[in-house]
C-alpha cells in the first residue's frame, strides 16, 4: 500500500483508547497493536468510537504471534478493510501454516534482512504471493543477502508477489522525486507519530 495523504497527516499511534480520544474527527491513522488479545469491549468501544468520529483505519502493525491471536480474535472485525502489517516471520512452522490466509491482500510482512535464514524467510513468503516489506532502515541490513534478493526481483527468476521497497521504486522511478520514508509510514509531510 502506497499512502499519500493530499490535505492531512496520518496519526501513529499505539492502541490506547486515552490517545485515540484526542484524535481530530475524520483522522485517518495507523495503530500499533502491542496487544492483540483485547476483549470485544473494548474492541467495540473503539469501533464505536472510530465510527461515530468518522476516523479511518488506514493499517493495524503488529508482531507474528500478536497477528496469530488477532486472526482468531475481536481486532480482525475492526480491521476490515485495513492493511495489516506484520513486522515480524516467526517461526517458518508457524507462518507456513497459515500461508493461505497470508495471501490477503490487506496482510503485509515488514521484515528485516540480516542473514540467510530472513532472506529464506522473505523468498518464501513471496513466492507464495505474501506482500513483503524489506526493512532497509535497520543498520544490520545484510548487504548481500540484499543484492540476492534485487538480483531474483529484477530477473524474475520464480513467480513472486512484489518485493517492497522494489516495485514501489520501479512504478515512481519515472517521477523526479521520490521519498521511500512513505513506505515505511516514516515521512513527516505525512505521518505524525504519538509516543
Amino acid at each position: 500500500m502506497y499512502y499519500s495523504a493530499p490535505n492531512e497527516k496520518v496519526h501513529v499511534l499505539p492502541w490506547d483508547f486515552s490517545a485515540f480520544e484526542k484524535l481530530p474527527a475524520k483522522s485517518e491513522v495507523i495503530i500499533q497493536v502491542l496487544n492483540s488479545a483485547l476483549d470485544k469491549a473494548e474492541v467495540e468501544r473503539a469501533t464505536d468510537f472510530f465510527t461515530g468520529r468518522e476516523i479511518s483505519i488506514i493499517s493495524l502493525v503488529m508482531k507474528f504471534g500478536d497477528f496469530q491471536s488477532f486472526l482468531s480474535g475481536y481486532l480482525s472485525t475492526i480491521a476490515q478493510n485495513s492493511d495489516i502489517i506484520i513486522s515480524e516471520a516467526g517461526s517458518k512452522k508457524d507462518f507456513i501454516g497459515l500461508i493461505n490466509r497470508l495471501k490477503a491482500p490487506h496482510f503485509r510482512f515488514i521484515l528485516p534482512l540480516r542473514n540467510d535464514s530472513d532472506r529464506l524467510n522473505i523468498k518464501i513468503l513471496s513466492s507464495a504471493g505474501v506482500r513483503v516489506l524489506i526493512d532497509l532502515r535497520d543498520p544490520a541490513l545484510d548487504w548481500a543477502q540484499l543484492d540476492d534478493l534485487i538480483t531474483d526481483q529484477l530477473l524474475n527468476i520464480a513467480p513472486r508477489a512484489d518485493l517492497e521497497p522494489f516495485s514501489m521504486l520501479s512504478k515512481v522511478y519515472k517521477s523526479k522525486v521520490f521519498d521511500l520514508s512513505t513506505v515505511y509510514y516514516a515521512s513527516p509531510v505525512y505521518f505524525i507519530h504519538y509516543d
